[in-house]
């Protein structure tokens, strides 16, 4: 089943519903250095694999970058 999201502003399709921490997977994304915001309300690194992508969800992916 397709679903059609919006990850950081741009429609992406998903071959099937997947949890948020197989999406990152997917992507090639460390978990540990991202903040995930899903309908514009941010997620706990602990709700990624149990929160499943929906039709029409919007996800926004901030990374963090060191420096100094």
């Amino acid at each position: 089943m397709e679903i059609k999201i919006k990850l950081n502003g741009e429609e992406r399709l998903l071959d099937n519903p997947l949890d948020i921490l197989s999406l990152l997977l997917m992507l090639e994304l460390p978990a540990e250095n991202l903040i995930v915001e899903l309908n514009r309300e941010l997620l706990h690194k602990n709700q990624y694999k149990q929160t499943i992508l929906a039709n029409g969800d919007e996800l926004e992916l901030i990374r963090f970058v060191g420096g100094g």
